[in-house]
């Protein structure tokens, strides 16, 4: 009995003791954003550009959020960036702009990443909601 009463006693610590410690590692992730009209690099002011109604373009300012960031493992489940940290302007003009660094990501082995372009509906209208940006 008292074998019996050992095993169990092991078994339930190793279940309530088993932790992920991948997941429990932290780490930085950089997000480049590389900004193209097909496959040639987007140039402000200089580059012309052809739609697909045939209107030639130019682009003399392109600025833009990145929002709601969500990383996906490979096992299904997801690490979502918390939202307070979760709006970045990315600036063609700035090239540091265009290079985010996140700290605190939760190691693990991710299969991609998804994000928005722009503020999501639901916090555009929120009350105490304002997104601060610096020229």
């Amino acid at each position: 009995m008292r074998f019996f009463s050992g095993l169990i006693l092991t078994v339930w610590l190793l279940v309530g003791c088993k932790t992920n410690n991948v997941d429990a590692a932290a780490g930085v992730v950089q997000l480049t954003f590389d900004n193209r009209v097909n496959a040639n690099d987007l140039q402000l002011k200089t580059g012309t550009y052809q739609n697909a109604g045939g209107e030639i373009f130019t682009v003399t300012k392109f600025d833009y959020f990145i929002s709601n960031i969500r990383f996906l493992r490979l096992n299904g489940s997801a690490y979502t960036l918390p939202q307070d940290n979760s709006y970045f302007l990315i600036r063609e003009s700035d090239p540091a702009s265009q290079r985010l660094t996140l700290p605190n990501i939760p190691a693990g082995e991710y299969s991609h990443v998804e994000f928005m372009a722009g503020v999501d509906s639901l916090r555009n209208v929120a009350d105490g909601f304002s997104l601060s940006v610096t020229k």
